[in-house]
């Protein structure tokens, strides 16, 4: 787990990283040196991807520098170190004091520092952490696993909780196997048996998408699920992928919506981080997805914070353009198809008047520019 303060066990992680991609530099022991020698040995042996990711941070004063996986596989002499760190499958959190330093000893202070994390950022930024680590540690935990930390008198109770028959002879391995094929073969009729305790606990699980949560999510719950554990060092619950999966199934099919089951504050919140993710994700998936990204803006804009939300994030002015009538009738519901999309586009230009050639093309780079989405290219 990353710890802020311990610099020069990362700066000699740093220069063996240097040292085994470049075979003739000699290391030096990291605390005999100072840290305008340690930057200066970086600067010339780093690749120019990762001067330009660094660079970046700074130009653009990123004050919680996250960069992506992408960026993060391109360099490989801080990935070596915990100067970076993964937070979760797609976004890795930069060190402010190595991204500060490097302006100060690189860059001749070119530009403005970063300012340090508050407490409450580097908390989330470790809780990020721990929780990542936990889900690469468990991604591959299965039911065997967790029935194994259980004694013989336990197996029978769950075998009797779910109404697995055959069970009163059986050793501790027998029941193992015992309980894994009733799971196994028919999982959904074992869920049967599950309370609303037990439901109202996995729920949490199905919401957040993974079979490993953070644990401070369900601390008022009912722990008591057998297939649930807790891990104390990383503060989280986690449960058998397997099982997880095979849960995700039983709520659909059953139409059970799990935001039924979570507490009506929590509820909220997950309610606005989903939408959140909707949108965040339309800026790159919905050049394939624009079915997709009509239902999500039309479900956003039926809430008027989320409709705010839009045209922040999409840099939208509410100016009259064509961008903006497509926009607003997507927000207001009117458009909620590919097929209606192609009609309001098709009657938006037969009303538009003619204009002259060269001031067409003045507002087609005009709009070029902007980050409304040009639903243009989407008619058939």
């Amino acid at each position: 787990m990353y710890d802020f303060s311990g610099k020069y066990d990362n700066y000699d992680r740093l220069l063996y990283a240097i040292q085994i991609k470049n075979p003739n530099y000699q290391k030096e022991d990291s605390m005999q040196m100072t840290e305008a020698e340690i930057f200066a040995d970086y600067a010339k042996y780093s690749n120019k991807k990762e001067k330009q990711v660094l660079d970046f941070i700074l130009s653009n004063q990123i004050e919680v520098p996250v960069i992506s996986e992408k960026d993060a596989r391109y360099m490989p002499l801080l990935s070596a170190t915990n100067f970076i760190f993964p937070l979760d499958d797609e976004g890795w959190f930069v060190d402010i004091d190595f991204i500060n330093n490097y302006n100060q000893y690189v860059l001749n202070s070119q530009y403005k520092p970063l300012p340090q994390l508050d407490d409450d950022e580097e908390d989330a930024i470790l809780e990020m952490q721990e929780l990542h680590e936990a889900r690469q540690e468990y991604g591959l935990y299965h039911l065997p696993f967790r029935l194994c930390d259980f004694t013989v008198k336990e197996l029978k109770q769950i075998c009797r909780n779910f109404k697995i028959k055959g069970f009163s002879k059986c050793n501790s391995d027998e029941l193992i196997e015992l309980i894994e094929d009733a799971f196994m073969e028919d999982p959904f009729e074992r869920f049967d048996y599950l309370t609303e305790d037990a439901r109202s606990l996995i729920a949490y699980f199905i919401v957040e998408g993974s079979n490993v949560i953070p644990f401070t999510h369900v601390s008022n719950l009912d722990l008591d699920v057998f297939m649930v554990a807790a891990d104390w060092d990383y503060s989280v619950l986690y449960m058998p992928i397997d099982i997880f999966e095979f849960l995700v199934d039983y709520f659909e099919q059953n139409n059970i919506d799990p935001l039924d089951y979570i507490d009506p504050d929590d509820r909220e919140i997950l309610e606005e981080i989903n939408k959140m993710q909707k949108l965040n994700a339309l800026t790159s998936e919905m050049p394939k997805n624009i079915e997709g990204a009509i239902a999500a803006f039309s479900e956003a804009g039926q809430d008027e914070d989320m409709r705010e939300v839009v045209k922040e994030l999409l840099a939208f002015e509410d100016d009259g353009s064509d961008d903006a009538k497509v926009m607003n009738a997507i927000l207001d519901g009117k458009i909620t198809s590919q097929d209606e999309l192609d009609q309001f586009l098709s009657e938006l230009h037969d009303d538009a008047p003619k204009q002259p050639k060269q001031r067409k093309q003045n507002k087609s780079n005009h709009s070029s520019q902007s980050n409304v989405i040009d639903f243009n290219q989407y008619r058939k």
